[in-house]
């Protein structure tokens, strides 16, 4: 882990020059801070994903469709059913929902029932399909899934609260700088007037994806599509 983020906040301040003792974040307040704290990790996820990788157990439905998913889950693969020593095989999509919209049922696999494949396509990100289908014997049947898992925006309340699990980071802690780095941006570029603000936000930008070992191109291709534009030059 990253450690949390109040402490993250106070070794900001600090580097802003706005933790004097009795005049605390005087310029940038602890409610700025967090809000560019929270959208540091969404950055973060935006261009490492897989620094977000997490193993979670899933409860399996009657049939070869399953889901929803877990919100902010994005799925990278199915390990295989809980309990079962062997990995379900990724397959071909088509085959996997085609049976599933015939509306067959699987025969005979209740005594020894395990997913054996799986399928997955982003134009349903919210789903995917097993293989056998899971059958409507009344028991209950999980696998254990990898999700790359969206961070949660951390509130006041929770960076006030007295338990330290409630503001802890979940961006790793090797990208503690770059979280860092990306706070420092959003601060200095609430000045846009300042010649010196500029040049110093611009260059906390640069730290940061240089950290996060992304290019200028890379850059410019997820900030274009986060706005809803294609890339410059791109083609349909």
């Amino acid at each position: 882990m990253s450690g949390h983020a109040a402490d993250l906040i106070v070794a900001v301040s600090r580097l802003l020059n706005d933790a004097e003792p009795g005049y605390e974040h005087i310029r940038w307040t602890r409610a700025d801070l967090l809000e560019y704290l929270n959208d540091a990790q969404k950055q973060v996820y935006l261009y490492r994903p897989e620094l977000y990788a997490q193993t979670d157990v899933f409860a399996l439905v009657p049939g070869a469709r399953q889901g929803p998913l877990p919100d902010g889950c994005q799925l990278q693969k199915i390990i295989g059913s809980v309990g079962d020593v062997g990995r379900a095989r990724k397959v071909d999509d088509g085959l996997l929902q085609a049976f599933a919209d015939t509306g067959c049922a699987p025969v005979n696999v209740s005594d020894d029932y395990r997913v054996r494949g799986y399928s997955f396509t982003p134009q349903d990100p919210m789903s995917f399909f097993v293989d056998p289908p899971v059958p409507d014997d009344g028991r209950s049947y999980t696998v254990a899934l990898v999700c790359q898992q969206a961070p949660e925006a951390i509130t006041l309340a929770q960076l006030d609260d007295a338990d330290p699990r409630n503001d802890r980071l979940v961006t790793p802690a090797r990208m503690h700088n770059a979280l860092v780095e990306w706070v420092l941006y959003r601060a200095y570029s609430v000045d846009m007037e300042s010649a010196q603000s500029f040049a110093k936000q611009e260059a906390h930008r640069q730290h940061f994806y240089a950290m996060l070992g992304v290019s200028e191109a890379k850059e410019r291709v997820v900030a274009t599509s986060q706005a809803g534009r294609a890339p410059e030059g791109a083609t349909p």
